[in-house]
């Protein structure tokens, strides 16, 4: 009797919390990541590393927002620069103690690739700007009373246009955010 009574006790106290019925107000966010930037067509694999700040319209942790994302890439003798705002929905799964998000975004901006080669002849660079389109899918585990964002982006399509055609590539990263 004494253990069932505890144990709803236990329930009660991590589904009734204050955190747990309402997003907190911290309306801004800062945050980076990095992981891989796969070729899916015409453009090569690099590491990827990025970063952003951001604001929630409705001033929580959760709803629209709007963000500067930023990010550079590295590998196959090519550096690339990314920088567009960043557009997206953060819809609230879980909360509690362990708040679980889910973000679809969509960023447009530019990109200028740097490429730079060793030759038989010499050296060989150039640089080039590209229209970029990213559309991406985010899950974000909440910690800290969602001070502390810890978010995983399994897909992130990249898209970028150039006049000589688009090259296309897959992003897989993760990352941590602050929220305030």
């Amino acid at each position: 009797m004494t253990r069932t009574f505890a144990l709803c006790l236990l329930l009660a106290s991590l589904s009734a919390g204050p955190a747990s019925a309402q997003a907190t107000e911290r309306p801004f966010f800062v945050g980076g990541g990095a992981g891989a930037a796969l070729e899916l067509d015409r453009y090569p694999t690099q590491f990827k590393i990025v970063e952003e700040i951001g604001w929630h319209f409705l001033g929580t942790t959760d709803g629209p927002f709007v963000a500067l994302l930023l990010g550079q890439s590295f590998g196959n003798d090519l550096f690339t620069f990314q920088a567009a705002p960043r557009f997206g929905w953060d819809i609230s799964l879980v909360r509690g103690d362990v708040g679980v998000m889910l973000a679809p975004s969509v960023a447009v901006g530019v990109a200028l690739a740097h490429v730079a080669v060793n030759t038989a002849f010499g050296r060989a660079s150039g640089t080039e700007a590209f229209f970029d389109l990213q559309g991406a899918l985010e899950l974000r585990l909440l910690l800290l009373d969602e001070q502390l964002g810890v978010f995983f982006r399994p897909l992130v399509i990249d898209v970028l246009v150039h006049e000589n055609g688009a090259a296309v590539r897959y992003d897989a990263l993760a990352g941590a955010a602050y929220h305030f």
